[in-house]
């Protein structure tokens, strides 16, 4: 029934949904949640888009019946309350839970004093004029809405509130303001926004944090004997100033995500904070900037997260690659704009555990990739896209014996790869073949002794504007 609460075909962020039902006691923990999804996927309730490095689901979306049925159940159990397209169900006045869709607020904007019992509130789209009287509010996400005239009061009334979002919102100087700290029971603060948006040092004050996903600028205070981030488990998108990493104490930290200024070529932040030795939890960490002047003394840092399973980097490397600065338990790669000026396959092969690869926008500057005999035991997806200069992709036999999902997208790449040795390889994708669509079709019947074993081959000279994956 909590998917009525989402537009059609709107696609769904699985870890934001089960924070929201952990926020409302509908599941115990994250946990219990991921078992929830799993099982209304086995049930064929859900349309799972992607999913993530343990194979959890990431994404998903609902089949347009489906949605209309739990619009329907939602109402007759008084589960969900939804204004859309100007239409109020008839219910409103009284469901803990409500989502305006596509409609015009200005007659509703007293709707709070008119529902005191009001646990969960979805906007999408014009927003309300004020939430002051959502006294018992625990869940609030706003998508797409203009907060720039309101008063920041509202913060201070909702005191309950566990989960608050903003997805592509217009906030006032894009600061979220100090009244956030009056909201002692927030467990996470999720925001996607166009841009920064600074947080106020007084947010750090809620002992409830347990996720913090938004881009911001000076995110965490200098370090000091009374700030803890004792429950804090997603730190997401930060920025930061403060030099002084090592100091700060995330004894529950599982994800991070670093950002380096833009107009900041100072690394000593970032690569402090990854000097910090409580980061013993770190189970995800996404570093994005610009050149990394990491020397191999900090590389070296990256094998003492001994649970690290996902990592990511989008920055310059000026050390040479080499498999040994990155955990035994790693299971996700992602490189971005790496410019490696040797081939970084043979390196990485090495890595026994890899499940997922992502070589991302010039990651090798060279024309020659070669994936070694023996290497990549464990892997089973591999994305190779824009990387100009490479001309040929070499799987020599005995390489990716497990890869299921190939996919490719290289503009100077002169021939199939010999893919005939991976037998469990289900779906080959070529987008930017440099060939005509005749070009093609006859490569594909020369070389149909490497693609007969392949449920799915697609090889086109251009590529589809489909959400990238």
């Amino acid at each position: 029934m909590y998917f009525a609460s989402f537009p059609e075909d709107y696609q769904i962020d699985a870890k934001s949904l089960i924070w929201k039902w952990v926020a409302e006691h509908l599941v115990p923990d994250e946990i219990t949640g991921k078992e929830c999804l799993e099982e209304l996927f086995q049930r064929s309730m859900i349309l799972v888009s992607t999913r993530s490095y343990d194979d959890s689901i990431k994404q998903y979306g609902v089949h347009d019946l489906l949605r209309e049925l739990a619009i329907e159940k939602a109402k007759d159990n008084n589960f969900f309350g939804l204004f859309s397209n100007n239409n109020v169900d008839a219910t409103f006045s009284d469901a803990r839970r409500v989502s305006f869709q596509s409609c015009n607020l200005t007659e509703n904007n007293n709707y709070g004093s008119s529902n005191k019992k009001l646990c969960s509130l979805f906007i999408f789209g014009e927003s309300l004029s004020d939430y002051s009287g959502f006294r018992m509010l625990k869940v609030l996400q706003l998508h797409n809405c203009d907060l720039r005239s309101q008063a920041n009061n509202w913060f201070k009334e909702l005191i309950q509130l566990r989960y608050l979002e903003f997805n592509y919102c217009q906030i006032a100087e894009k600061e979220i303001p100090e009244e956030i700290c009056h909201m002692q029971n927030l467990q996470t603060l999720n925001c996607d926004y166009y841009s920064s948006i600074k947080l106020p040092e007084s947010m750090w004050s809620i002992k409830t944090l347990r996720h913090v996903s938004i881009i911001c600028i000076e995110a965490l205070p200098p370090p000091s004997a009374d700030l803890t981030f004792a429950n804090l488990q997603t730190l997401r998108d930060v920025r930061l100033k403060h030099t002084q990493g090592e100091l700060y104490s995330f004894p529950s930290l599982c994800e991070l995500g670093l950002e380096q200024l833009t107009s900041d070529k100072n690394w000593d932040p970032i690569i402090s904070l990854l000097r910090n030795k409580t980061l013993q939890k770190l189970v995800d960490l996404s570093i994005e900037g610009g050149y990394l002047p990491l020397d191999v003394v900090d590389m070296r840092r990256f094998i003492f997260f001994k649970h690290l399973q996902c990592l990511k980097f989008y920055c310059i490397w000026e050390v040479n690659l080499s498999a040994q600065f990155f955990p035994s338990c790693l299971s996700k790669l992602i490189l971005i704009w790496c410019r490696f000026t040797e081939d970084p396959m043979p390196e990485l092969g090495k890595l026994q555990n890899l499940k997922i690869l992502k070589l991302l926008y010039e990651v090798y500057s060279g024309e020659q990739m070669t994936c070694p005999a023996g290497g990549f035991p464990q892997l089973r997806k591999l994305i190779i896209r824009d990387q100009d200069n490479v001309k040929d992709l070499n799987i020599e036999e005995g390489t990716l014996s497990m890869l299921k999902n190939l996919k490719i997208s290289l503009l100077d790449l002169r021939r199939i790869p010999d893919l005939q040795h991976l037998t469990k390889l289900e779906e080959f994708i070529w987008y930017h073949a440099p060939f005509s669509n005749k070009k093609i079709e006859m490569m594909r019947q020369e070389n149909q002794h490497k693609l007969n074993h392949i449920r799915s081959v697609i090889i086109l000279n251009f590529e589809p504007n489909l959400q990238k994956k």
